[in-house]
């Protein structure tokens, strides 16, 4: 008489948008532990867990004895105003091109032929 024995495994299914998740081993064996990694997208920082783990830390699955499900929430990245190439140049005339290098120009004030903006930044980032 053979016998064959094939271990009892249990996916883990994940969740994210704006990012992956990737869980080790996958499938896990009857019984062992994971872990999980959170990676976001160029642009985007992780918040928090969903699913079989919560919180913000590190995602360990203990003693997986059934199906498991794990997803992360990605926020945008804070990115703060940078002025752009038009900064601190002579004009004759308001500037309306490169006014910031990153975040979005207010609009351009004029006082004693001094022309000025502010880039502001997602998060309140903001450069004069």
């Amino acid at each position: 008489i053979t016998a064959t024995f094939t271990p009892i495994t249990y996916p883990i299914a994940t969740n994210a948008t704006h990012g992956t998740v990737t869980c080790t081993p996958n499938p896990v064996p009857h019984g062992q532990d994971a872990h999980c990694t959170a990676t976001p997208d160029t642009g985007y920082q992780f918040t928090s867990w969903s699913g079989s783990c919560s919180g913000n830390g590190a995602c360990a699955l203990a003693n997986v004895t059934g199906l498991r499900s794990v997803g992360a929430q990605f926020t945008l990245a804070p990115v703060d105003g940078t002025c752009g190439a038009a900064a601190s140049v002579p004009a004759a005339t308001a500037p309306s091109a490169n006014l910031c290098a990153t975040g979005t120009a207010s609009g351009v004030q004029s006082t004693n032929g001094q022309y000025a903006w502010e880039c502001a930044g997602a998060h309140g980032g903001v450069a004069r």
